[in-house]
């Protein structure tokens, strides 16, 4: 599923993404049949995106979530318009739902060039793979799980607290009694697995499945893992939140690393792509090594260029997402 969707120019995130090939020329059908279709799929991906945020169900494998999405970008580009789909900008019920403390923001997709553009203009920018699963935010006071709060729309999401509690992988004590708010990656947990090999793995799916079931089983439970990717009240600067998150047991180190000329944003980005990685993956995530406090943050992406027409099977090369929002880039 693509959960959508990071001046103060210090932080955005660009997701380098990939996906199935698939052609991008217009049918040849009439414009009344076209259109119908095009309405037809909108309002298909439209039960799917209310499933995925109110249910945390995925009624779709991923990969053809995604070929769908962009089918539906190309037939309303065939018929003249912009491509409308969003990202579902509420959560559609109240009931079990809670505000994040900060907000999970969303990403776009943008070309190779404006990565390069990005990174040409900008120093300490850190990259991390972006690991395909299920977004979570996590609030711990006095060093205990009190929160967990599913991706949701951005600012409101599902209350996972139970459940998460369950997870042999995430906390329910930090070894130290801190107050603190991470943001977060539930990932199914894979052995060796290469996404070059194996892109259609369903782990995201997976995981959102298990997270819905009314009773899932121990097995199910210590399959789910978990990356943290964001700690919106800790330190400042990218070295001490590392050294921190280690400190506690976390291993967003294993997987944060500063780019360079020796090792740019491809050099990861193939890295990561060839080589076995115990979590699916569907991209890379740069990011300004520092950022502003958690009150300037938002979950509402501002408008970015746009993708084009890249085919899907040139994408992992070609296309990124580039988002920005107050408080971090990325790339």
């Amino acid at each position: 599923m693509l959960l959508s969707v990071r001046t103060w120019l210090l932080g955005s995130l660009i997701w380098l993404v990939t996906f199935s090939a698939q052609a991008a020329n217009c049918p040849a059908w009439p414009k009344e049949r076209l259109t119908n279709e095009s309405q037809a799929l909108a309002e298909q991906v439209q039960r799917w995106d209310i499933a995925y945020h109110d249910e945390g169900v995925a009624l779709v494998d991923d990969a053809l979530y995604d070929q769908a999405v962009e089918r539906l970008a190309t037939w309303q580009r065939c018929l003249g318009t912009e491509p409308n789909h969003r990202p579902l900008s509420r959560v559609t019920h109240s009931r079990g739902t809670l505000d994040h403390p900060a907000a999970q923001r969303g990403l776009n997709k943008a070309d190779e060039d404006e990565v390069r553009r990005f990174t040409s203009r900008r120093e300490d920018l850190w990259i991390q793979p972006k690991v395909d699963g299920v977004a979570i935010t996590l609030r711990y006071a006095d060093g205990e799980l009190v929160e967990a709060v599913s991706r949701g729309d951005g600012e409101r999401g599902q209350d996972w607290t139970n459940r998460v509690r369950q997870l042999p992988a995430v906390p329910n004590t930090l070894p130290e009694p801190i107050s603190a708010l991470f943001q977060g990656e539930l990932y199914w947990q894979l052995n060796q697995h290469v996404q070059a090999r194996s892109p259609a793995s369903g782990a995201r799916g997976a995981v959102a499945g298990a997270m819905a079931q009314s009773s899932p089983t121990a097995a199910t439970l210590e399959r789910i893992g978990l990356f943290v990717w964001g700690w919106p009240d800790g330190p400042t600067t990218m070295e001490d939140r590392l050294a921190q998150l280690s400190a506690l047991g976390f291993n967003t180190a294993d997987y944060t690393y500063p780019l360079d000329d020796r090792r740019d944003a491809n050099y990861w980005r193939d890295n990561w792509f060839n080589n076995p990685l115990p979590f699916a993956t569907d991209g890379v995530v740069i990011k300004q090594a520092e950022r502003p406090g958690i009150r300037r943050w938002s979950s509402s992406p501002l408008s970015g260029p746009s993708p084009g027409n890249t085919p899907l099977n040139k994408c992992w090369l070609k296309c990124a997402a580039l988002s920005f929002a107050l408080g971090a880039l990325g790339v």
